[in-house]
Parts: C-alpha cells; structure tokens; sequence
C-alpha cells in the first residue's frame, strides 16, 4: 500500500466543467508544491494555468506505472519507462492500452503548455485505454502480456 497522490495544493479551484479558468500569478517565494511535479512554465513565469495541473497530472500517471516513485522524474528522460515499470503490474497491460495510456501521458508532460491537452481529453483517452485493457482481458486466456515498445519521455 503505497500512496500515489499528494500535496495538491498548487491546483486551481473552479466550477466543473467550467470554461478556462483565470490564470493565476505567484511569487517566487509563494510557490508551495513537490519537485517534480511542477510544470515547467511555473519556475519561468509563476504563472498558474490549467495546464499546469494538467502536467501534473502526467506526473502522476508516470509514477503510477513506475516502481521507482521517487525518482520518476530524474529517470523519465534517461532510461524507457519499460524499463521502470512495477514489477506488479508486469505482464498485465495489453499492449494497446499502454500505447493510448503513454501516448497521453508524454502528451500530458509537453515542455510547451499550448502542446498538452486539455483535461476533459485525458479523461477520454484514459477510458478509452481502460476499455482496450478489459477487452483484451476477456480475449487473452494465458494471463501474460508482452510490451514491446520503448518509451522515453523527454
């Protein structure tokens, strides 16, 4: 039982579903947040945006697959997270669905914020993902999946 969320207290607050909301500033030395999980554009401008928790959030998903949480981070950009998965979870994700669920995630932690999606379609893709792993569960009768793909997250 290892936590996987914490420290959120950088994320904005706003209605659901609401249109975008309003950008906030802050000081350099009002930043409050982990290391790491921090978009880049937050150290360059202290600007808050959706976006930024929208990288966040990569983060997150990057260190739910990863045995290594705390260094996820440094070796996201060294090493193919195949390398780094949880041996738990070894085997046990279709490939199809670890393509759409990398595929959202390197989307989710784009140096440039205009380049990440927004968070309605990481939602969707995550359950698109989701969906691709149920339906290869029923199909697969052996139990074993093999990932045959590299992911280096730069």
């Amino acid at each position: 039982m290892a936590a996987k969320l914490s420290d959120l207290r950088v994320s904005l607050k706003g209605p659901h579903y609401a249109s975008k909301p309003t950008p906030k500033t802050i000081s350099k030395d009002g930043f409050i947040g982990t290391y790491g999980y921090g978009a880049p554009e937050i150290s360059e401008n202290n600007a808050l945006t959706d976006k930024c928790d929208v990288y966040s959030f990569g983060v997150v998903l990057l260190e739910v697959v990863c045995k290594d949480k705390l260094k996820v981070v440094e070796k996201r950009q060294k090493q193919p997270v195949e390398e780094n998965i949880d041996p738990s979870l070894k085997g046990k994700i279709a490939a199809e669905c670890w393509e759409v669920f990398m595929d959202i995630t390197e989307r989710c932690l784009k140096f440039d914020p205009n380049e990440r999606p927004a968070m309605g379609e990481v939602e969707v893709q995550l359950e698109l993902a989701l969906s691709l792993q149920e339906e290869a569960d029923v199909i697969n009768t052996c139990g074993e999946y093999t990932l045959l793909s590299m992911t280096i997250i730069n």
